[in-house]
């Protein structure tokens, strides 16, 4: 709709209007299909340690940036800084 809408019209904030008056469309509120639910498949408890890790970048954080790993049994953390942009 929102596309539709800007290759004819253009004004600030075109988007949160277009969403705004969705939100409160009765016709759009009762076709709008709910969202499947996911199924929830809990994590198999880890072994051993550092046979399942969780790895994310951190930052930027005072101009640094980080790999982190985390050992999901014995949750030890190790951060490593990098060279990322």
């Amino acid at each position: 709709m929102k596309a539709i809408a800007r290759s004819y019209f253009w004004w600030p904030k075109l988007d949160s209007d277009i969403e705004d008056i969705a939100r409160r469309c009765e016709n759009c509120i009762q076709i709008r299909p709910a969202p499947p639910r996911a199924v929830l498949s809990p994590w198999k408890w880890p072994e051993q340690p550092w046979t399942r890790l969780h790895v994310d970048f951190l930052g930027p954080y005072k101009n640094k940036n980080f790999l982190v790993v985390i050992d999901a049994t014995s949750k030890w953390l190790e951060a490593f800084e990098t060279n990322l942009c």
